[in-house]
């Protein structure tokens, strides 16, 4: 790979005149061109569109057009290419005859639309998904679709009487996913209600930050006996009886309620599910905590569980190794693991503690809940290859030189605002983490031009995020251009070779 990337900027030039077809063949011939040739191979079957007067004169699966108005007379739309099977639309406005031309698309499956203030009717255009962003839909209709599968809303906060008339006139017989993400608008429940009894075949259904009552998730009960899939994030509205009738839910295997205003009395009925997934955060109005008995009861029942984020008021006044050792102990299937804190007050950290054994454990999060160099020395996570310690005061060196040791794998760490994060901690990073791609420094404002000249040009890491770390106005910032050989500046935040990234 070395080899390959001593002859960029000579590889960059060639691969232009290449056609996707022969990128294609290039990148098979190993691991090495493989990783080469990728951001090239999604440059060409993906295009932006910069103006209404670009003509698209190739090829693409991908295409983002982004105007003003969108007239089917434009260049842009009249020259799509009949393999677009993925179309992102944003405008002000749309002519109806747009949807129109993109019925002749027989390759067409997804659709995007991201419109403001506008007048929005969507036919049966042979669409597999489509997803509306619209923050103010003035006049809101979407024809029944024969073959749409999935469904979503989002950014909402337009007409509600439109978009509820929508969802009761709306069928799908083959509609396996629906969302709809408000900005805490109060939701009429008849529409919904109306809705879920017509598709009983879904399987996944996001409800986010709506003004929803209880009734609604008891109808989603009742009339989608498939459902596997549930977030009812920002909903605070809902009350504990909403959690009964999700416990009744007999295939609910994904389950988001963080910020809602449900208690841990009301958790107690999910004790009998089968959950892999659950996310959720504490009343605001009451002051848990993660270490007391009863809330460590409920989430131990769900032993199935292989991904959980627990974000609550406090973790009280005991070092977060303590909420670890549970999670280990007590879920030995958890692959994703997030814990944050809102309000951290902890004691000192013992120079030594038991083992921390994570044997499936790809991802972890720790937002704010007093990372210390010796939890990172007691954890054992040989899978994990994403790991974020937000703001951590307490982690140097020594607490890198020891992930580098128990976590062998990792690929994307962010240890963003670490307060003793310096040249030393890069110097592992480079030297020991030797499967590192991905390393967030934003604010660690200890760490030296130098350093960094060191991590770039001697490593392998293909994005490293350096926000904050200098000035934007500093003219030091030059000098990051200079040691990045093959690099160019895109804009003010970024700089790159076209593989790798810089953010500044």
């Amino acid at each position: 790979m070395n080899d390959l990337l001593s002859y960029y900027p000579v590889l960059v030039n060639l691969f232009k005149y290449l056609s996707h077809r022969e990128l294609k063949s290039l990148s098979s011939v190993s691991k090495d061109w493989w990783e080469v040739t990728s951001p090239f191979l999604e440059t060409i079957s993906k295009l932006v569109v910069p103006n209404s007067s670009h003509k698209i004169q190739r090829n693409y699966n991908y295409i983002e057009i982004n105007q003003d108005h969108i007239d089917i007379k434009d260049n842009s739309i009249g020259s799509l290419p009949g393999t677009v099977s993925k179309l992102c639309l944003t405008s002000d406005t749309t002519s109806p005859e747009v949807f129109d031309h993109l019925k002749k698309m027989k390759k067409l499956k997804h659709l995007t639309l991201t419109i403001d203030c506008v007048d929005v009717c969507v036919g049966d255009i042979g669409l597999e998904t489509l997803h509306i962003k619209s923050p103010m839909i003035l006049n809101f209709a979407i024809q029944n679709q024969n073959t749409l599968k999935k469904l979503h809303i989002s950014n909402f906060f337009g007409c509600v009487g439109e978009a509820d008339n929508c969802l009761r006139n709306f069928k799908s017989d083959v509609l396996e996913g629906f969302g709809l993400n408000g900005v805490l608008i109060l939701f009429p429940n008849e529409g919904l209600n109306t809705f879920f009894s017509k598709h009983t075949l879904l399987k996944s259904c996001f409800l986010n930050y709506l003004s929803i009552q209880d009734d609604v998730i008891a109808s989603l009960q009742q009339n989608c006996p498939l459902l596997e899939t549930l977030s009812l994030k920002g909903c605070f509205n809902l009350s504990d009886h909403s959690l009964l009738e999700v416990s009744r839910m007999k295939k609910i295997k994904v389950l988001n309620i963080l910020n809602t205003c449900v208690t841990f009395e009301g958790l107690r009925h999910l004790a009998s599910t089968d959950l892999n997934s659950f996310k959720v955060s504490s009343n605001f109005d009451q002051a848990q905590d993660f270490n007391e008995p009863q809330v460590q009861e409920v989430i131990k029942d769900m032993g199935n569980l292989t991904v959980l984020v627990v974000k609550f008021n406090r973790f009280g006044d005991e070092d977060p190794y303590n909420a670890m050792q549970f999670v280990a102990d007590h879920l030995p299937e958890m692959e994703e693991l997030e814990l944050s804190v809102f309000s951290a007050h902890f004691k000192d950290c013992p120079d030594s503690l038991p083992d921390l054994d994570f044997k499936n454990l790809v991802s972890l999060k720790l937002h704010y809940i007093g990372v210390t160099n010796t939890l990172l020395r007691s954890l054992r996570a040989p899978k994990l290859k994403f790991l974020t310690i937000k703001d951590t005061k307490k982690v140097n060196y020594l607490g890198f030189k020891d992930l580098a040791k128990n976590c062998p794998v990792l690929k994307h760490l962010d240890v963003s605002g670490g307060k003793k994060v310096d040249d030393d901690c890069i110097d592992i990073c480079r030297r020991k983490m030797k499967n590192l791609e991905n390393l967030n420094l934003s604010f660690c404002r200890k760490v030296t031009i130098e350093s960094l000249r060191f991590l770039v040009t001697e490593s392998k890491i293909y994005i490293v995020n350096m926000a904050g770390v200098v000035n934007n106005e500093d003219s030091r910032i030059d000098e990051i251009v200079e040691f990045t050989e093959g690099f160019t500046r895109i804009n003010s935040d970024l700089i790159s070779n076209g593989m790798r990234q810089i953010f500044i």
